[in-house]
């Protein structure tokens, strides 16, 4: 029919006046809820039941079609602030369909409106699970092995100062969550910070999807205090912790006194010494054979001097010759031999990555295996349930 016709028009003016009568009506009763909205981006005044009005540029959308967190915060906090008449307030989930951030303000609301009202709330998010004073959490679990026929629930009262684990772990929080590493790999060099990345490559595991974070400890002072430092700081967090050390390296100094103090982070089996690996080891490039070792540096050099005639061949005859006790020390011998300039591990570290991917890639001999070991074992401890 007609849509401007008597019925259309008396339509409209019915909604009109239905939602003037209800904006106003709220407004007289409760002008404190604009201040109580305003941290949570929603306003009582701006209520409407069907469709917005476009004026131009700004397109005013109707409370009914905003998200369901935002309508159900609005429902939520309107529902407590209008009536404060119960001895008490239970809610069910409070975080659901919500923002962290959201979550996180009406936590904050809640906890300024309890101080007044006792207010009760069931969650599954570690959010609504914050330690605060005056503020009691209770972990509510049915057994495992209890029969479905008999739902009883055991209580648990969790105590803010050294259980915070148990939350975690109920919850299945992981550091990834929150930080964006499950575990921290130690090492003691910067060939080992640039190889060990390609070698979780080579396993099909990216550190970055382990939620593995290396970091590098070597030529960092006072080692031990650092380490000390940093458990301390993820404590309760549920990270766990590898080690990968130099033989008479500063790390290894401290092994003995790590694993004492930190036996919560660090246990033996997971704080791996070269020499211990193999006793004919003296450093992380010996996990690899020299031909390996050979092409990385032969491809440095080349990268440095362009037009260098160096061949495989030359590096083997020449290695033997050097002094130096370690690999290591050979191959930084022999770059300064044939290229200008200071040696970098961590240049080098870079071109034994990629020479290590390219050759074992598609390989599954007895070497690669002995090359990948030591990052299947920090595979196996970041997915076994314990730190």
């Amino acid at each position: 029919g007609d849509s401007s016709g008597p019925r259309r028009q008396k339509l409209f003016a019915l909604k009109e006046s239905t939602r003037r009568i209800v904006v106003e009506e709220l407004n007289s009763r409760h002008k404190s809820l604009d201040s109580t909205f305003s941290a949570f981006n929603v306003k009582s005044n701006k209520i409407d039941y069907e469709i917005g009005i476009a004026n131009q540029e700004i397109i005013e959308l109707p409370h009914s079609l905003k998200g369901s967190g935002e309508i159900d915060s609005f429902g939520l906090l309107s529902s407590i602030t209008l009536d404060l008449s119960k001895p008490f307030i239970l809610l069910d989930e409070p975080e659901v369909s919500k923002h962290p951030k959201l979550q996180r303000k009406i936590f904050d609301w809640l906890y300024e409106f309890s101080m007044a009202n006792q207010t009760f709330i069931t969650t599954h998010s570690p959010t609504f699970c914050q330690p605060r004073k005056n503020v009691s959490i209770y972990l509510l679990k049915r057994p495992i092995e209890q029969p479905t026929n008999k739902c009883i629930t055991k209580i648990n009262v969790i105590h803010p100062g050294g259980e915070r684990d148990i939350i975690r772990d109920e919850l299945g929080i992981e550091g990834m969550d929150a930080l964006g590493y499950n575990g921290i790999l130690f090492v003691e060099g910067d060939t080992e910070e640039q190889v060990a990345p390609f070698l979780f490559d080579l396993l099909n595991k990216p550190a970055v999807e382990l939620g593995l974070k290396i970091i590098n400890l070597s030529g960092n002072g006072n080692i031990s205090s650092q380490i000390g430092k940093f458990l301390e700081l993820i404590n309760e967090t549920g990270i766990k912790v590898y080690f990968w050390a130099d033989n008479d390296g500063k790390i290894t100094k401290q092994k003995d006194m790590l694993l004492v103090k930190y036996k919560s982070f660090i246990k033996d089996e997971n704080f791996k010494v070269w020499n211990e690996v193999n006793k004919d080891y003296k450093e992380f490039e010996d996990l690899f054979n020299q031909e390996t070792l050979f092409e990385a540096l032969l491809q440095l050099i080349k990268n440095k001097e362009s037009g260098s005639a160096l061949t495989i061949d030359v590096i083997k005859q020449e290695f033997d010759k050097k002094d130096n006790k370690t690999n290591s020390g050979r191959l930084e011998e022999l770059y300064r031999t044939y290229a200008n300039g200071s040696f970098s591990k961590k240049e080098f570290g870079r071109f034994l990555g990629e020479t290590i991917y390219k050759k074992y890639s598609k390989s599954n001999d007895k070497l690669r295996e002995l090359i990948v070991q030591q990052a299947k074992l920090v595979i196996d401890y970041l997915s076994s349930g314990n730190a």
